[in-house]
């Protein structure tokens, strides 16, 4: 796998919990995380209980090059301009700002196709 057409980010625990709705009780059952990458997902729900098995094609490869290529990727969009930037930080700011960003007028799922 070539990394340097992948752009490896991550969330939060909380993130997660906020953008799928998870509660407790989910976190005490099985959890399939299907492109959750380097994120400490699984080892935080782990932590708490739950059974996760997370499935992302970035596992082919070596821990220390998903490493590098997020330093790459965090420098490059440090010195880029907000249009020219790899990631969208507005989506930093926590699952709920997310969760709204895709909702349309009223309230409903907006469309992602």
């Amino acid at each position: 796998m070539n990394l340097s057409n992948i752009v490896p980010w991550v969330r939060s625990f909380a993130d997660y919990r906020a953008m799928f709705a998870l509660s407790d009780a989910d976190l005490r059952g099985r959890v399939l995380g299907c492109g959750d990458g380097p994120a400490s997902f699984n080892t935080e729900a782990t932590a708490l209980g739950a059974h996760v098995v997370s499935v992302d094609r970035i596992y082919m490869c070596a821990a220390v090059e998903i490493e590098a290529r997020i330093v790459d990727i965090f420098h490059d969009d440090l010195s880029a301009s907000r249009e020219e930037r790899i990631v969208d930080y507005e989506f930093q700011r926590g699952g709920n700002v997310m969760l709204r960003l895709r909702q349309g007028p009223r309230g409903q799922a907006a469309a992602t196709t």
